[in-house]
């Protein structure tokens, strides 16, 4: 455990000129601010800046709002004070309980961690936050009314699709239009989708496809992936169908990075045997960029015990 900690820190103590170059190239700006008074004459004054918001996306989850009890004031506070861009569920299965039964108002029925999306919308609103729905298709959020027909099912997630387009479009700044589609691989969460007649890649490709056409260009559709893509055969697959989406013309406004390290073995090992290390983590990101399109590291959990 040791030898693996050195070796990530020399790792990243190597990476940390580049790093620290690009965060003065791209992150940091100069201004100059003149003071004057009403004849346009200049002024000698004491000037006090503050900065209250910037434009880079820091964010966390929405889906405890309305569900914290005697704390909810206490929340909603560290919420709006430490954050500026939020997130909550868009989950087909929980957003679309019934045929055409959608909860996105208040005085939905209340499920955990998983609030209407009015309510979600109006905190941010009212905190001068940025938006994120996540994810509006995910193999295992698909609700439990859907049939197992592939043209149904289409069709019923186009008239979800739109409904939520009808509601957020210009409201809402982000939405995950396709979620962990690479988990038939990893550990079967797609599995409730493996009848469907076609390379679950193709199918990625119609959804983003479709979504689309239903949203205008003040909301950045994006797709999202596990933990596997940020390294390694993932990361390569993940670029080479990001790339080939992008070359067809498909909407692809933004690539999404999850960064989890609670589901056991299979993730957490992957970070201790080093393929999530500084270099590889960086070569990802660097060689994704080359796409053009921006990145977000979408969730992420860092576990702050290990249990080997």
């Amino acid at each position: 455990m040791q030898n693996i900690i050195e070796n990530y820190r020399k790792m990243h103590q190597k990476l940390l000129p580049e790093i620290n170059a690009n965060i003065e190239k791209y992150r940091k700006g100069t201004f100059k601010i003149n003071v004057i008074d009403g004849d346009g004459k200049p002024v000698n004054a004491m000037v006090k800046l503050e900065q209250k918001n910037h434009a880079f996306d820091f964010g966390t989850s929405a889906l405890m709002i309305g569900n914290m009890g005697d704390k909810e004031k206490q929340y909603r506070d560290a919420v709006s004070n430490l954050f500026n861009f939020i997130t909550t569920t868009f989950c087909w299965g929980v957003m679309e309980t019934e045929p055409g039964k959608f909860r996105f108002s208040e005085g939905s029925e209340e499920i955990y961690r998983r609030p209407p999306s009015d309510r979600v919308f109006e905190f941010a609103k009212a905190n001068g936050m940025r938006t994120k729905g996540q994810p509006l298709f995910c193999g295992r959020w698909c609700p439990d009314w859907v049939p197992k027909d592939f043209e149904k099912l289409k069709s019923l997630w186009l008239n979800f699709v739109r409904e939520v387009a009808k509601r957020y479009d210009g409201k809402f700044n982000v939405f995950d239009v396709v979620n962990e589609s690479y988990q038939t691989d990893a550990d079967g969460s797609w599995e409730n989708m493996l009848w469907i007649p076609e390379k679950i890649e193709d199918f990625v490709e119609w959804l983003l496809v479709n979504a689309g056409k239903e949203f205008s260009d003040k909301c950045v559709l994006e797709r999202n992936e596990a933990t596997h893509v940020n390294f390694g055969e993932y990361a390569e697959k993940y670029y080479q169908e990001n790339k080939k989406l992008l070359e067809k013309g498909v909407r692809l406004d933004a690539i999404g990075f999850q960064f989890h390290f609670f589901c056991g073995d299979s993730c957490t090992m992957s970070h201790l045997n080093g393929k999530a290390n500084p270099e590889n983590l960086y070569a990802t990101y660097q060689k994704m960029s080359t796409l053009g399109v921006p990145m977000y590291i979408t969730e992420i959990t860092i576990p702050t015990i290990y249990r080997g």
